[in-house]
């Protein structure tokens, strides 16, 4: 058997304030509970339950219960994701992050030679809270932000020093300073370098 316990308060490494961090590593039977927390600069937090299983050369990880926030905006994990671990490659099964009626589910691996497969899909995301992040602010994002929800599905391929991405997106009830201006949708690609980016807008009194 084996158990691992630490705390830190308190940190500045390279002018990086790790406010707090915790490790509860806990060995047995090949089984790992883990409890993982911290705050990051006073901007991020993480509040992480778990066990790991050890199989020959992998390690499986599976999340019991998780909490993260960024800037005061809060997230829950849905219990049941899964990290794997093996030799040169590592993988992310089934990740739901919930935030009220917003989700981003994420799902991939970065194998041998670098290569990466991902997805990422985002379901009535707030525009609102995506402006407070973008602003490095913790307070509600002001007048001049972008209102409306957005849903997104990113793909991303290639090896990380070549990576590709494609993407569709829309947005409802679009408005700037509280101006209306609809939907908007569109798809983008990026490969080689190169970025393919098509966008439309409808208003809210367009015809169909």
């Amino acid at each position: 058997d084996l158990q691992v316990q630490a705390t830190a308060r308190l940190l500045n490494i390279s002018s990086t304030e790790l406010d707090s961090l915790g490790v509860d590593i806990r060995l047995k039977d090949r089984q790992a509970p883990f409890h993982i927390y911290g705050s990051y600069n006073r901007e991020a937090q993480l509040d992480l339950r778990g066990r790991a299983t050890l199989h020959e050369d992998t390690v499986d990880c599976v999340v019991d219960e998780a909490h993260a926030g960024y800037h005061g905006l809060l997230w829950d994990v849905d219990p049941e994701a899964r990290v794997v671990l093996r030799p040169e490659e590592i993988a992310v099964h089934g990740l739901v992050l919930r935030r009220q009626e917003s989700d981003i589910t994420v799902g991939g691996a970065l194998g041998p030679g670098n290569a990466l497969s991902a997805s990422v899909k985002g379901t009535a995301l707030n525009l609102r809270d995506i402006g407070s992040l973008s602003s490095g602010s913790e307070q509600p994002a002001d007048e001049s932000a972008f209102e409306g929800k957005l849903d997104a599905d990113i793909v991303v391929s290639g090896t990380l020093q070549q990576p590709g991405v494609k993407a569709r997106f829309s947005a409802d009830g679009i408005a700037l300073r509280q101006i209306p201006f609809g939907r908007l949708y569109g798809d983008m690609g990026f490969a080689d370098g190169v970025l393919d980016l098509h966008v439309a807008a409808v208003g809210e009194h367009a015809k169909t």
